[in-house]
């Protein structure tokens, strides 16, 4: 349990430098990547033992209990994860659960900006999510994650051995190592 233990954090630790380097840089979509293929590898871990593969409502269960839990983003659990089906599939806001009336499609905010929003393609509501709130949301929520996996022995287990099965990558590090 400990070799699993140790696995997850360096790979939560990768994936939150990488996270907090495009957020630093100004790359806001690949931040948004990288939030929202992060959230699918850690609900993957903690998924019921009967089931070989994350589902959306693993995905939309780890979004309700760890990111939305402080309240601070104007959307659905549902929301966000249409907003990842959207991103990853097409880099755009349009999913099919938002065409479908399912979810409204999530746009970006960066910055101080406050202003409306307009999309040609929107075919309803929108939510505004601002790229900070969000960023702050999966920190908070990931560092809720990793807590919980203390206090529950059993699902730590279970998120540990499924660590073990993560890609590890071996050697040198840093730029000039690759």
């Amino acid at each position: 349990m400990e070799r699993g233990r140790e696995l997850l954090n360096e790979h939560i630790e990768d994936l939150a430098g990488a996270i907090n380097l495009c957020m630093a840089h100004g790359h806001v979509l690949p931040t948004l990547v990288l939030i929202y293929a992060s959230i699918d590898i850690l609900a993957s871990l903690i998924r019921p033992e009967s089931q070989e593969d994350v589902s959306r409502s693993d995905y939309t269960a780890w979004v309700e209990k760890y990111l939305l839990r402080a309240g601070s983003l104007p959307c659905t659990a549902l929301e966000i994860y249409a907003a990842r089906c959207a991103l990853l599939h097409t880099y755009g806001a349009e999913s099919r659960l938002s065409r479908e009336g399912h979810a409204r499609q999530i746009v970006y905010a960066r910055g101080a900006y406050t202003g409306p929003v307009e999309l040609e393609t929107n075919k309803g509501e929108v939510s505004v999510v601002h790229v900070g709130d969000l960023f702050g949301a999966f920190h908070r929520g990931t560092t809720g994650f990793l807590a919980e996996l203390e206090a529950d022995v059993v699902l730590a287990e279970r998120a540990y051995r499924r660590a073990c099965s993560l890609f590890a990558v071996r050697g040198p590090t840093g730029p000039q190592s690759v």
